[in-house]
């Protein structure tokens, strides 16, 4: 059966879920300095759902840019 609507192949149920862990574990392997492994994990994360691995990385832009400092009210 074709999904109505949509223009991109039907997704498995959960895996979005999947692709994050697996960006997440290439980050981490990223980090340990085990460049060869992340990139296997990041290439198969994008294979299962490219989207989520958008996600995660906008995530982490975001949660590193520093916040506006409040204006204390006297």
């Amino acid at each position: 059966m074709a999904q109505t609507g949509s223009t991109g192949p039907k997704k498995d149920p959960g895996s979005d879920e999947t692709a994050r862990e697996i960006a997440q574990d290439a980050l981490d392997a990223y980090a340990d300095g085990m460049e060869e492994t992340g990139d296997k994990l990041a290439r198969k994360a994008v294979e299962i759902d490219r989207d989520a691995v958008v996600e995660v990385v906008q995530e982490i832009d975001e949660a590193a840019q520093p916040t506006a400092p409040r204006s204390k009210e006297r």
